[in-house]
């Protein structure tokens, strides 16, 4: 039995593919780390804390993990990192893959 197969997928050499992604850079080092540092310092996780603490304040606790995502308008990244860095307390009542049923408490 012979199955003809199209695949993009070779071999090759290591050298080559390290020159290969070495032209690929069009920024130095430095531009690379100045971009990085100050990607990482648009993020302002103090805010996120804040902003949770007050939207839990006025809302009736528990409080569902969606729930606080519409009140807050903030993207759901945001939310997650600040409630893990804000050592809120959560809880998970359905299944693991259920974002509905997280809660804030």
């Amino acid at each position: 039995m012979s199955q003809n197969i199209n695949s993009v997928v070779s071999v090759i050499d290591k050298e080559v593919l390290i020159q290969s992604l070495e032209q690929e850079s069009l920024l130095s080092f430095e531009e690379e780390f100045e971009r990085a540092i100050s990607t990482a310092h648009t993020e302002n996780v103090s805010a996120w804390i804040e902003a949770i603490a007050y939207s839990l304040k006025i809302n009736d606790l528990p409080m569902r993990l969606l729930a606080l995502h519409d009140s807050l308008q903030l993207p759901i990244v945001e939310i997650w990192l600040g409630l893990l860095l804000g050592n809120f307390k959560l809880e998970q009542k359905g299944t693991f893959y259920n974002s509905n049923e997280i809660w804030i408490g």
